[in-house]
């Protein structure tokens, strides 16, 4: 595995171990779903079905870690959220999308991130 590969998974480990500490259940990692990339973490926060999107950066060059996650990227991660719950029949009481960013200055976990459209229904 390359370099990079190494640490974002070591962001994804930490994000996890963040999450966890903070009482999340978390139920599935690196979950590939086709066409839409790939779910970081799908955890439970109580009964809140939380899609979490770990970006990890060793420099604030380009924007840092929270700046990764565009509006395209926002679209994929809601579409694969789709997908997932549909996959896994799940029927979730309520979702939620946050964001883990790991950079030189620590961790930042952004819960309710973004929001899906209004027209996004499970």
């Amino acid at each position: 595995m390359t370099q990079r590969g190494d640490f974002g998974l070591q962001g994804e480990d930490a994000a996890a171990e963040h999450l966890r500490a903070k009482g999340y259940k978390i139920r599935d990692r690196r979950y590939a779903v086709h066409n839409c990339g790939e779910l970081d973490l799908v955890a439970y926060d109580g009964d809140c079905l939380v899609f979490v999107e770990v970006k990890a950066r060793s420099t604030v060059a380009f924007g840092g870690a929270l700046a990764a996650v565009t509006s395209g990227k926002q679209k994929k991660l809601v579409n694969a959220a789709l997908y997932y719950i549909k996959e896994k029949a799940l029927r979730p009481d309520s979702i939620r999308f946050d964001v883990v960013a790991i950079g030189p200055d620590g961790l930042e976990h952004l819960e309710n991130a973004f929001s899906p459209s209004s027209n996004f229904t499970y």
